[in-house]
């Protein structure tokens, strides 16, 4: 019941998908095993200041960094061919055995001055936020998540659409966690500040703002660790060469 608005794909679709996709990876350089993951077409990250991404980046396509101030601590490698399988179905599985998560048969919309979400939410729709947004809990949707406003939370949560885009239009966005929309986009635009710790995953990546700082965080890639099967049977990934950055 939880997948009946689900996007179908064909294998040509799904194949063209998994061989465009590019991996950000945030890592310290003697463990590059592990990694926070950015699955990809196209990256764009645009700044109107500072760029800081802490860790490896492996990409499939291209990656386009633009901010007077571009700073990147890792190895960076582009036009690979890494794949991996979209691991929705084992992350629902957990997800749907917490029995405190509320479920929503249609859309989600809610507009407030202040939006606190400290369940757990399933939304068998599209899920749309305004207001000061702060996210304790895991969220999960089948269509597009929108999120205008201030989006922020405290502790490590999983922000997920499982066949839509992830957009987020906010004047700062502080997030932690797995940001993922394997057949979607991820777009973020910010008048001021993106800080994201931990891992996003998604067909297209957009991002703007005044300053982006992408951090690897070691619980979120446990996390994705457990779920993620590469379709060639690796998970311990090496490194090498240059990322094009245009300053």
């Amino acid at each position: 019941q939880y997948l009946s608005n689900t996007r179908r794909f064909d294998e040509d679709s799904i194949q063209n998908i998994m061989n465009n996709t590019v991996i950000l990876c945030g890592a310290p350089e003697n463990q590059q095993e592990i990694f926070a993951a950015l699955g990809l077409t196209n990256v764009s990250l645009s700044s109107t200041s500072n760029i800081c991404i802490n860790g490896n980046v492996l990409s499939n396509g291209k990656c386009t960094v633009s901010g007077i101030n571009s700073n990147i601590n890792g190895k960076h490698t582009e036009d690979q061919n890494y794949k991996f399988s979209d691991f929705y179905e084992d992350l629902f599985e957990d997800f749907s055995s917490n029995n405190d998560f509320i479920e929503y048969d249609n859309d989600y919309n809610e507009c407030n001055v202040n939006i606190v979400i400290n369940n757990e939410m399933f939304v068998d729709g599209a899920m749309s936020l305004d207001g000061n947004i702060n996210i304790n809990s895991d969220c999960i949707s089948i269509n597009d998540i929108c999120f205008s406003g201030r989006v922020e939370n405290s502790g490590s949560i999983i922000l997920c659409s499982r066949s839509g885009n992830i957009n987020i239009d906010s004047t700062n966005v502080n997030l932690n966690g797995l940001i993922y929309a394997p057949y979607g986009n991820v777009n973020i635009t910010s008048s001021e500040n993106v800080s994201i710790n931990g891992v996003v995953i998604a067909n297209e990546i957009n991002i703007q703002a005044q300053c982006i700082n992408i951090n690897y965080n070691d619980s979120v890639f446990s996390t994705v660790k457990s779920y993620l099967n590469f379709l060639n049977g690796k998970k311990e990934i090496a490194v090498s060469g240059d990322l094009c950055s245009n300053n």
